[in-house]
């Protein structure tokens, strides 16, 4: 979403053009294009059996992709939110031998500083990775949890159940929540129960999802990227005269 002094910005959907605009961005700057990046999600066919295989783990087990993050922009998530979400995820994940939680551990971080926390609550059904395609990785998955990542964007377009985790903040970045496309946990208490929900009731965010997602992503059609590129086209062209 930064920086904000751009000629022109092409908005993924109009969250992020609200978001813009909040931020002092003149509307009139902004042209709602959709992420090319989305397209790509929306074109996945990925071989569940294959990628757990490579992965040595179980395809019949209930795969809950767990997207870590760093601390970014004003601290957050916070590494208390941070070790907080993965311990007591790890304990909802141990609770239910039809699991198996996947570290989908963020370039922002060391796949060993994961591997540490996960030492510190044993668990059989709890890993840490990097596999090389994220997307790929939540499209077979049967959920995802997340703090504020953009996967979060990625898993309601993939349909998957969604599960954000917000600790530290009276506000959530995303919508998601309050649109009914995911669940919220917002106090450690919360996190437990939450992610149980993300396994036993994973169709109640459906109305929600089909809501949230043409509010975050500009038509789903896969062709964001030639709308990006025939605004450029239009930019240059203005340029020239």
């Amino acid at each position: 979403f930064a920086p904000f002094e751009a000629d022109c910005f092409a908005a993924w959907g109009d969250f992020s053009k609200d978001f813009l605009v909040k931020h002092g961005v003149d509307a009139k700057k902004i042209v709602v294009t959709g992420g090319p990046c989305f397209d790509v999600t929306l074109s996945l066919q990925p071989n569940r059996k294959k990628i757990c295989t490579a992965l040595g783990i179980d395809p019949k087990k209930k795969l809950i992709i767990f997207t870590t993050q760093a601390s970014g922009a004003g601290g957050k998530p916070t590494a208390e939110e941070i070790e907080t979400g993965i311990r007591e995820s790890i304990r909802a994940a141990s609770r239910d031998p039809r699991v198996q939680l996947i570290f989908q551990v963020s370039p922002n971080q060391t796949v060993e500083s994961i591997q540490e926390m996960l030492g510190k609550e044993p668990s059989s059904n709890a890993v840490a990775l990097r596999y090389p395609d994220t997307e790929s990785l939540m499209a077979v998955s049967d959920g995802v949890i997340t703090f504020f990542s953009t996967t979060a964007i990625d898993a309601l377009l993939l349909g998957k159940p969604l599960l954000l985790i917000n600790l530290s903040d009276d506000r959530d970045f995303y919508p998601f929540a309050q649109m009914g496309a995911a669940f919220g946990a917002y106090t450690e208490a919360d996190i437990q129960p939450a992610f149980a929900r993300l396994i036993e009731e994973r169709e109640a965010l459906r109305t929600g999802r089909e809501k949230a997602v043409p509010y975050v992503v500009h038509k789903t059609d896969g062709k964001s990227l030639e709308r990006v590129m025939r605004l450029l086209d239009t930019m240059l062209e203005d340029k020239a005269v």
